[in-house]
């Protein structure tokens, strides 16, 4: 069966769109090299050097943008049915 996921903000209830079919691994291996490409993104003068999502490049964009805004607040999985799930793999 599908379920989309996305991210919600545990300090405010902000919630990206579930974008992700099964999308828990990506989700989480985005996090953790969220600050490598923040940092790429700040360095990169030139804008030679991107970072993308294969097949998810239109959503990247929206993606960032959570993140910057909300990732110091703790963020965690939310899926399309409104359930749950810690950033932290069990």
């Amino acid at each position: 069966m599908s379920c989309d996921w996305g991210y919600r903000c545990k300090q405010d209830g902000a919630e990206t769109e579930t974008w992700f079919n099964h999308g828990e691994a990506i989700l989480r291996s985005i996090v953790k090299c969220y600050p490598l490409i923040k940092q790429l993104q700040e360095e990169d003068k030139s804008r030679f050097i991107e970072v993308h999502i294969l097949g998810h490049a239109w959503i990247e964009a929206d993606l960032w943008d959570f993140l910057q805004e909300h990732l110091e607040h703790g963020i965690e999985l939310l899926n399309e049915y409104g359930e749950s799930a810690p950033l932290e793999e069990e």
